[in-house]
């Protein structure tokens, strides 16, 4: 089963922060999102500090914003062929992101909002990735976990195979030395989801 994360990995940019750019918080959602993937601090309250500065913005501007961000398109190709091996798996709330998510055809596994019409009320429910990595391995599933920030740690390290994306912005380098592979260009990491496709194919 290959779980990817969304921000940085599935996308070229963090969502937050542009979905930011609807309000005057741009200065402060940038810098609690880059404290945030860096690991320092409580990730589950960074989230909710961003998502209480910008719960104010329609639900469908927020959205729209998020469904124009350009895509890593090997992956979202590779995804789009092996759908039923494939999930993405963010932090990212359900509102914002279920649009976008929807024309990969694979599962996906957000954060949750409470909603009144247009507008978020708050955060009901913040996904841990590695609980799906657990949820997955438990079934019987062989994982290969994809993720670029600090907080894509814990998945990692439960997943079997674990491959460090670091070619965003926000991307955190000392991943590299915790995971199996690491892949700085999406050609890298195309060629690496191969090659353990390949392998595991010819186990079977």
């Amino acid at each position: 089963m290959y779980l990817f994360d969304m921000d940085g990995t599935l996308t070229k940019e963090e969502s937050i922060p542009l979905i930011a750019s609807l309000s005057d918080k741009c200065k402060e959602i940038e810098s609690i999102t880059r404290f945030a993937l860096s690991g320092d601090g409580d990730y589950e309250n960074n989230l909710r500090r961003r998502i209480d500065l910008l719960k104010h913005i329609p639900i469908d501007k927020a959205s729209s914003i998020v469904e124009t961000i350009p895509l890593r398109q090997e992956i979202v190709d590779f995804i789009k062929c092996h759908k039923e091996s494939c999930a993405i798996v963010t932090s990212n709330l359900d509102c914002w992101v279920e649009k976008l998510l929807s024309t990969l055809g694979c599962k996906s596994f957000t954060s949750k909002a409470i909603v009144d019409g247009n507008r978020i009320c708050s955060l009901s429910y913040i996904l841990k990735k590695e609980e799906i990595v657990e949820q997955y391995r438990r079934s019987g599933k062989k994982v290969v976990f994809v993720g670029d920030g600090k907080n894509d740690l814990p998945a990692l390290l439960k997943a079997d195979i674990s491959i460090a994306f670091l070619a965003s912005a926000y991307c955190d380098k000392s991943l590299a030395d915790v995971c199996n592979y690491t892949c700085e260009d999406t050609e890298t990491l195309l060629n690496t989801l191969q090659t353990i496709e390949q392998k595991e194919v010819a186990k079977t």
